[in-house]
């Protein structure tokens, strides 16, 4: 027997959501069949109920189970626009094998599956035939979708590079256990944490302790809340760290927080990289009429400042992409096809603006090397609060003299694509 609760939560939540998401209600208990039968009930239930251990996320150990156990309008798109693409592709020889991927638990398989499943549904839209998902390319290699438009055959790779969070982790980690640590303690305390270089496991450790061992000190001074607050400077070869008491929980809607007078002065605290506060369990040595409001401890967290120079650019970025495109577009190649790459990437994103010189770079890199190769989809994965939908931002390269087909396509079909589709 296993726990069917989360999957309970999950219906009752997206049927609530559904009026207010505009989708037919119906397609709650069908995504739920049909991810319990890709999948099997006990493993999605399982998996909502699995956190994720070794990070400081409070995240389920996959994502599958994190649509099933989050609720939020993201959550709930998520796992419809999935138990979509699973139903599109449930015929093709090759389902088990995407299933097993996905099950794998690896985040860089699931996303590369992801990506290969959302646009196989969208070439089922565009393609004169039936896409084929896992086709047999030249030497034994497999591509990942093969279609056919106006007698032409094209086989497409999909490429979600690895994504390293090791580094971003630390800097939770040490922002989370300041904060876990800081709500032992009876007073309430600002820290705020410059970062000179990302730490390593046993740095972080360190300095989380030298935070901590500086609160206890600060924590046994008597102090009514006259200012300046009772505060100390921590200086070690990854960080400087001011470490100071505070007695008021929010000034006009935000934490109020004090700073050791040496501590460098980088701007509004409140325009740190990343901060997280915590309500203080107790306050015993400020008196209640110098409270306002509820005392909260709160953490303040600056990435390192680069050398002297510009910021590494997009252009930099997608330059030093471009080797590993080259080498993934060898999967797909095939005598009598053209081929294709989507990549999914925050370079995709319109924000950023990609230079022409850059551009020309890339086309001549790609298309100069590889005649066959019809164009390049830079893609982005994106919640649109407007419309309560996944859907990709992109950023096209095409080889024009191999016609317009299939990247402007894409393009055009993802202006108006909403998966699931949106109720009057």
């Amino acid at each position: 027997m296993f726990d069917e609760e989360p999957l309970d939560r999950f219906q009752q939540r997206a049927l609530a959501q559904a009026g207010r998401m505009r989708f037919d209600p119906y397609l709650v208990n069908e995504a739920i069949a049909t991810l319990t039968g890709s999948f099997g009930a006990e493993w999605v239930a399982n998996e909502a109920d699995t956190q994720q251990l070794g990070t400081p996320w409070p995240f389920r150990r996959h994502p599958v189970g994190g649509m099933i156990d989050a609720l939020g309008e993201d959550s709930i798109a998520a796992a419809l626009e999935l138990a979509h693409y699973l139903k599109v592709a449930a015929n093709s020889h090759a389902f088990p094998t995407l299933i097993a991927q996905i099950k794998e638990g690896d985040k860089t398989h699931y996303r590369h599956t992801r990506l290969q499943l959302a646009f196989h549904s969208r070439f089922v839209l565009l393609a004169d035939e039936p896409p084929i998902l896992e086709p047999n390319a030249d030497g034994g290699r497999v591509a990942d979708i093969e279609l056919h438009r106006s007698d032409q055959r094209y086989l497409v790779e999909c490429y979600a590079p690895q994504v390293d969070d090791s580094a971003s982790d630390e800097v939770h980690w040490l922002t989370k256990q300041t904060i876990d640590a800081l709500g032992e303690l009876d007073g309430a305390f600002s820290v705020a944490i410059q970062l000179l270089s990302i730490p390593r496991v046993s740095e972080r450790k360190r300095l989380c302790g030298q935070i901590i061992q500086t609160a206890k000190r600060l924590d046994s001074v008597h102090w009514r809340g006259g200012l300046p607050p009772p505060s100390e400077l921590i200086e070690s070869p990854s960080a400087r760290v001011s470490v100071s008491r505070t007695f008021r929980g929010r000034h006009k809607g935000r934490p109020l927080r004090f700073t050791h007078p040496s501590f460098p002065d980088l701007g509004d605290p409140d325009q740190a990289v990343m901060s997280e506060e915590a309500p203080a369990k107790a306050v015993r040595a400020v008196s209640a009429t110098a409270l306002r409001g509820t005392p909260v401890d709160n953490v303040a967290v600056w990435l390192p400042v680069r050398p002297a120079g510009p910021p590494e650019s997009i252009d930099e970025h997608i330059l030093r992409l471009v080797p590993k495109m080259r080498h993934k577009l060898a999967q797909a190649r095939s005598k009598d096809a053209r081929r294709v790459m989507i990549v999914e990437t925050w370079m995709a994103d319109s924000r950023f603006t990609l230079s022409e010189e850059a551009r020309t770079q890339v086309e001549r890199a790609i298309f100069g090397a590889h005649s066959d190769v019809a164009g390049i989809l830079l893609v982005r994965r994106h919640f649109d609060r407007d419309v309560k939908r996944h859907t990709y931002r992109m950023r096209p390269f095409v080889h024009t003299e191999l016609g317009d087909f299939p990247i402007p396509d894409l393009v055009s079909l993802e202006s108006t694509l909403r998966i699931p589709e949106l109720l009057p």
